[in-house]
């Protein structure tokens, strides 16, 4: 069921500078205008109301704060705390200090910290591909496929280029979208129709997913 993707190259070990800087990654191109293709229209999105909210998605969470009088600073100790690993629920944000006691109840009671599942994870024989089947909270699953290159062995060489291209590292391609427009016959995906476009923090959980097989 998943939809269109895109990809973080490069990014290996997927640590929280590497999440935290593709915070704004769902950008939808507009379209072009049906009788004049130079101008562009927006994309019509189909809305989808989740609750709970992803806590990595940034919109929300900087409009929850604001809302509750609390600064826009907590959001990135948030998503750095929660990225360290140390935490596996909301809740445990009470025992920090940096953060308003007050606040954590209240970001349980609307956010939480994925919404989605791992349904399934399948391994290429030979190592090198991850593809992770995910249900999103509204039921709708989609696909994120994690590819893995180089390794931590340096190679025997003084040419820079090769060096560089032979260090570990992954590539994921996420998916941003339920469904496709493009109507294929042949894709089961592109039979289905637009069902809706990701939230930007579904997108994130993702890679937070992800980080589990990198």
């Amino acid at each position: 069921d998943g939809g269109t993707v895109g990809c973080v190259r490069g990014v290996g070990w997927l640590g929280t500078t590497s999440i935290l800087n593709i915070l704004n990654i769902l950008n939808i191109n507009p379209s072009p205008h049906p009788e004049h293709p130079s101008i562009k229209m927006p994309l019509k999105r189909r809305r989808r109301c989740l609750r709970p909210i992803p806590i990595f998605d940034e919109p929300s969470l900087l409009e929850f704060l604001n809302d509750n009088g609390f600064k826009p600073v907590h959001a990135t100790t948030i998503w750095q705390e929660l990225l360290s690993g140390k935490y596996e629920q909301l809740s445990d944000l009470a025992q920090l200090a940096s953060i308003p006691r007050k606040l954590v109840p209240l970001l349980m009671s609307e956010f939480a910290l994925t919404t989605s599942k791992i349904l399934k994870v399948q391994h290429a024989k030979d190592g090198q591909t991850t593809k992770l089947l995910i249900q999103l909270q509204d039921g709708y699953n989609i696909e994120t496929v994690l590819m893995h290159f180089g390794s931590n062995e340096a190679p025997d060489t003084k040419d820079v280029k090769r060096r560089n291209n032979t260090h570990k590292r992954s590539t994921i391609c996420v998916s941003s979208q339920v469904g496709c427009r493009m109507g294929c016959k042949f894709c089961a995906t592109g039979t289905m129709g637009l069902r809706g476009h990701l939230l930007a923090g579904e997108i994130l959980e993702q890679l937070y997913h992800a980080r589990k097989h990198s």
